[in-house]
Parts: structure tokens; C-alpha cells; sequence
């Protein structure tokens, strides 16, 4: 038997977990800088993709695999897809919004921040996850952002509800793949704390904070720079922080360059182009690949 019929029909959950990996950073990455990518064509015949009948270029592929990945047990990537859409690309704009991706905040990573006039973060916890690390993510959370929210499958709101503070908003991702509101999550910027956010910031970042506050920056040398910044932060209101960092934040991390781009990109990878940045002339590369027949890909191998 082939492996792409051996992964389509009897292996389900090793599919989806093949389709979930065409939209790892490395492929988009080396479809940015080289044009194509081995481990695409590879993943595409072992789906089966190639023997599809209405794919006809690399777009095709990666618009099928996303499709596909949408049934069942849905990977992270959907629920960001998702959220992106509801959010940075729908409610508000890159004009006004930010969507940031792997956040740092203290012993945890975001898996999406959203910009705007605060700070909100999703912490995504798909079919496929297990939730034992939820509590502490949700801990750090608190003390770095203005709203704190979870989405979840369906499988883990009676959890979600039971171990989360009230504070916490709790979304699920229904089977038509829309968010529903299970609990309205409620402001937390009163509660966040200065240095917690100062630890999720660049140097850079903290220092135009300051600056946005009327706080002068101090003259040291850089391997003094953080200690002596964190003893500033350490002695200032956690709201009054967070409102500057926000300020701050849109415009370090602003994403309006990519207005152009995303419009171009399929609906497949606009996620891709959100949280994996490439350069901008390897932009215009994505956009050619994307055209390619998808003869062409099969080639790749």
C-alpha cells in the first residue's frame, strides 16, 4: 500500500498531525528564502495531496491541507487562524491592532497577544492538548496583560471553568470552527505587575517606556543597563506600566507594513505572515511560489 493511502485511510491521526506541519515556520521559511521546500512535497505526498484532482498549484495544496486540518481533532494552528481572523484581521486592523505570537511572559509563552487599545491574550489549548500547564500560564498571564483569555475544544471547558479565576475569559472553538463566549473574561490591568511586564519587553522597549512616562533612561553601560531598569520599573504603578507598554508595543511591533502582503496571501497562511516574519523582498518570492504548478512541487522531493 502507498503511504499516502496508508495515512488517508488508515492512519488518521498521523495525518492530521502531517497536515498540521505544512504550516510550520520552517516550510514558510524556506519557501521566503529558497523559493520551495522539500519537507512540502514530501508532506504533500504523504497526505495524498498530490493525487487531488483540483489542486493545481502550491497555493491549492496549502488551501486543501488547511481545509482538511479544520475537521476533527483541530491542530494549534486553526484555533490561531481563527482568532486571527476574528481579531487583527476582522473586529479591528492592522491600522490599529497587533497581533504578536509567542509572547514571553515569565515562565510561559503567549500564544497570541492581540495589541490594541490593551493588552489580550489567548492561550490556546486545542484537542490535542493536555491542560496540566494551564494554571501556572494563566499565573504568569495575570501579571503581565490587560485581559486574560483561554480558548478551548469543547472537551476541556468543564476544566477550564473549574480550575480558571473569574477574571479569565474562557472561549471555545465550536465544530463550524466559530469562537463561542463561554465566560466574558474581565479587566486585569489593574492587577498586572510592573516588572513581570518589564521581563516581557526588549531593553529597547523598556527604555521608550520610560521615556513615555517622563522618566529619564540611565546613562550605563549596556551590561548595567538591565539591573538598573529593573529597579526603575520595580517602584512604578503595574497600570500605569502597562498603558505606556501598550503605547510602545504598537509601534515597536507595528504590523501595517504587511497590509499589502496579506491581502495577497491565501486564507491558509495569513497566520504564517503574522507570527513568522520574513524579509521584504522574500515577500514577493512567497507570492511566486504560491503560483507555481503544482507539477512543479512534486519536483521538490
Amino acid at each position: 500500500m502507498l503511504m499516502s493511502q496508508a495515512l488517508t485511510s488508515q492512519n488518521p491521526k498521523d495525518r492530521e498531525v502531517a497536515l498540521a506541519r505544512f504550516f510550520s515556520p520552517s516550510i514558510y521559511k524556506d519557501i521566503a528564502t529558497r523559493g520551495k521546500s522539500s519537507a512540502f512535497s514530501r508532506l504533500a505526498e504523504q497526505c495524498g495531496i498530490f493525487s487531488q484532482g483540483s489542486i493545481g498549484n502550491v497555493a491549492d495544496a496549502f488551501e486543501f491541507a488547511f481545509r482538511e486540518l479544520k475537521r476533527g481533532n483541530r491542530s494549534e494552528y486553526i484555533y490561531k487562524a481563527v482568532l486571527a481572523q476574528k481579531t487583527v484581521l476582522g473586529v479591528h486592523n492592522l491600522n490599529t491592532a497587533t497581533l504578536l505570537s509567542e509572547f514571553r511572559a515569565g515562565s510561559s509563552k503567549a500564544d497570541i497577544v492581540v495589541v490594541n487599545g490593551t493588552t489580550t491574550v489567548y492561550e490556546v489549548k486545542s484537542e490535542r492538548d493536555k491542560l496540566s500547564r494551564l494554571p501556572s500560564q494563566i499565573s504568569d498571564y495575570l501579571n503581565v496583560f490587560g485581559k486574560v483569555n483561554v480558548i478551548v475544544a469543547d472537551k476541556h471547558i468543564e476544566y477550564a471553568e473549574k480550575v480558571l479565576p473569574e477574571i479569565v475569559g474562557i472561549l471555545s472553538l465550536t465544530k463550524r470552527n466559530q469562537i463561542s463566549i463561554i465566560r466574558q473574561g474581565l479587566d486585569n490591568s489593574s492587577n498586572v505587575q510592573s516588572l513581570s511586564i518589564f521581563n516581557s519587553l526588549s531593553l529597547n522597549e523598556a527604555s521608550k517606556v520610560l521615556v513615555e512616562l517622563g522618566i529619564r533612561v540611565p546613562v550605563v553601560p549596556n551590561t548595567q543597563l538591565y539591573s538598573e531598569l529593573a529597579k526603575i520599573f520595580e517602584d512604578l504603578p503595574g497600570k500605569v506600566v502597562h498603558e505606556a507598554s501598550v503605547k510602545v508595543l504598537r509601534g515597536s511591533r507595528s504590523q501595517t507594513h504587511l497590509r499589502d502582503f496579506l491581502a495577497e496571501l491565501p486564507q491558509s497562511l495569513k497566520v504564517n505572515a503574522l507570527t513568522t516574519p520574513v524579509r521584504v523582498r522574500d515577500r514577493s518570492r512567497v507570492l511566486k511560489t504560491l503560483d507555481l504548478p503544482i507539477e512543479t512541487a512534486k519536483k521538490w522531493i
